[in-house]
């Protein structure tokens, strides 16, 4: 047990998982209050939206902003667009988000730090890890038919979550650290953190937020719009979104999953799927807690072996 509690380095990754990547925060708070220095960060999508802040040294300022979120106000950033890149331009929100990560580059910041991201031009993961790191997020969060892509240098850069959500193959590592990997897409009950009552108002909430932006692209967007086709491609219509999410979830399970069985992180914590949807960033102070708990149970069986 000694010889555990004296590996106090972490190679922190940070998968990709929509709004769920708030927990990352509850993450990095309870690795910090344990004693723990992180020593470098892999973050894929919104994995590498916290940790290039965190790295940036402006987690605290970014949480504040978070935690004053609420359904209105995610509504009102997210900028529906007529595209058939994506119905998310991102500007609004990224505009907000940039003033959490400046102006700075990657290579110097006092944190070894990597974001993944997708050139789908060359059909290649791209990891950066110098340049601008306002940049790198950006490509990272690019959901696929959801945001808008990045074109920069040629590229067609998409979230990193397509090829690798969860870069435990990437991250920097030192002698004598230890791997922390957060998967948020884990297939645990959602009751481990909170109570059933709780859980089934959390799914009625994220039913009705998810309906909200359906009901406002279903103009502009065929699949998402109601229509009087027939009662099962009318189904399919209403439930595009959740189709979407589910198999864009799916393949990142597999991805991960696979990645893990090559380079096993010495400490992994697995935040449950159902605990929130891609766009419930209004759940701030829930997900923060959850993350929190869920690494102490981690870390304890880390600890106590």
């Amino acid at each position: 047990m000694s010889d555990v509690n004296d590996k106090k380095q972490v190679a922190l990754v940070l998968g990709s998982g929509g709004a769920r990547g708030l927990a990352h925060i509850g993450v990095i708070e309870e690795l910090e209050s344990r004693g723990y220095t992180i020593s470098s960060i892999a973050g894929s999508s919104i994995g590498s939206v916290i940790g290039g802040v965190y790295a940036a040294g402006y987690l605290d300022e970014y949480k504040e902003w978070v935690l004053n979120l609420d359904r209105r106000r995610v509504f009102q950033l997210i900028d529906f667009t007529i595209s058939s890149h994506g119905f998310i331009k991102g500007e609004r929100v990224f505009n907000e988000m940039k003033q959490f990560v400046g102006e700075e580059r990657i290579e110097n910041l006092k944190i070894p730090f990597c974001a993944i991201a997708v050139d789908l031009e060359h059909q290649e993961e791209v990891v950066y890890d110098s340049g601008d790191l306002w940049q790198a997020i950006r490509a990272s969060v690019a959901i696929p038919s959801v945001l808008t892509p990045v074109q920069h240098n040629n590229r067609v850069l998409v979230d990193g979550g397509v090829v690798n959500p969860l870069p435990v193959n990437r991250v920097s590592r030192i002698e004598d650290d230890i791997m922390v990997a957060v998967d948020l897409n884990a297939l645990i009950d959602l009751e481990v953190v909170h109570e059933k009552s709780s859980a089934d108002q959390n799914e009625i909430e994220q039913n009705k937020f998810m309906e909200s932006i359906r009901q406002k692209i279903g103009d502009w967007w065929p699949w998402a719009s109601n229509g009087d086709e027939g009662e099962e491609k009318s189904h399919i219509k209403k439930n595009y979104l959740g189709i979407l999410n589910a198999s864009f979830e799916m393949m990142q399970d597999q991805v991960a999953t696979l990645a893990m069985k090559q380079n096993p992180p010495d400490v992994l914590v697995k935040i449950p799927r159902k605990c929130a949807s891609t766009f419930d960033f209004y759940m701030g102070k829930q997900l923060i807690e959850t993350g929190r708990q869920l690494t102490a149970k981690a870390l304890d069986q880390f600890e106590n072996k």
